[in-house]
């Protein structure tokens, strides 16, 4: 497992989690946006982002 660093990219709180494979999971604590992260070939990643309403 490798630890990730990133932003939110829908409030730009730092968010850090762990690698499942190439697979990066996490929600922001801040904002609660769903972050999904796939490590593509080369140093290149996909993030899917969803945001749901609480409350």
């Amino acid at each position: 497992m490798k630890e990730i660093q990133m932003y939110c990219p829908n409030c730009g709180q730092r968010v850090t989690g762990y690698t499942e494979g190439k697979v990066f999971r996490k929600t922001c604590p801040k904002c609660k946006a769903a972050i999904f992260s796939v490590a593509n070939e080369g140093k290149k990643r996909e993030i899917k982002i969803k945001v749901t309403k609480q409350g």
